[in-house]
């Protein structure tokens, strides 16, 4: 801990290089080999796992990140954001509140507030910037890279969706079909809803299995 002088109360390091840079933190417990590595000044922070939150150099505070690399390659600046599983959150920078649960959820988010990705790559291939995007179910919203106020619940709903607002999709590969094309409000409930075609529109309804 600390290989320079070290001015902050109360840290637990556990494992090679764990706080190795720290000088002013305080309050940060990380546990296992390359955990919270850069960390300087951070304040209140939790990582567990080898390389967990490793490159992150400052500002960021009252962070968890639980699982191997969790939160690793970004220097998060951010605040109370929880990114548990092997790479959730892996690239964050600033962003705010954000939750990834399993493994690389939410892995591609850069820049956002209170987006949230429970299941295998939730939220999780594309670059992502945005706020208040709900991912629940494997490759939920996996591609999306610039959207805001989406709901996308279900094994594969929201899928192709790379850029859009305020659409939810209910049920498996629901709203799967939306590649390439901003679009806005569009409702999919049931499963396979608004998957065969592409969908480019606007403000469309479908309801029940294999609508639209």
């Amino acid at each position: 801990m600390g290989v320079g002088t070290v001015t902050g109360n109360d840290n637990i390091a556990l494992g090679n290089f764990a706080l190795e840079d720290l000088t002013s933190g305080q309050i940060n417990i990380a546990i296992g080999s390359g955990s919270l590595t850069n960390a300087t000044n951070n304040i209140g922070n939790v990582a567990i796992g080898h390389e967990a939150m490793g490159d992150s150099v400052d500002d960021g505070d009252y962070n968890v990140a639980i699982g191997y690399k969790a939160m690793f390659d970004g220097d998060t600046s951010g605040d109370y954001n929880v990114g548990i599983g092997y790479k959730a959150l892996s690239v964050i920078t600033d962003g705010t509140q954000n939750i990834g649960l399993g493994m690389q959820s939410l892995a591609g988010l850069t820049v956002g507030t209170h987006n949230i990705g429970f299941g295998y790559a939730a939220g999780g291939s594309g670059t992502l910037t945005g706020d208040y995007n709900i991912n629940i179910g494997s490759y939920a919203g996996y591609k999306i890279t610039d959207g805001n106020r989406n709901t996308l619940i279900g094994y594969s709903a929201g899928l192709e969706l790379l850029v859009g607002d305020f659409n939810i999709a209910l049920g498996e590969k629901a709203l799967s079909s939306a590649a390439g094309a901003d679009i806005q409000a569009n409702i999919a409930i049931g499963k396979h809803s608004m998957q065969d075609g592409v969908v480019t529109g606007n403000s469309n309804i479908g309801l029940g299995t294999k609508t639209l």
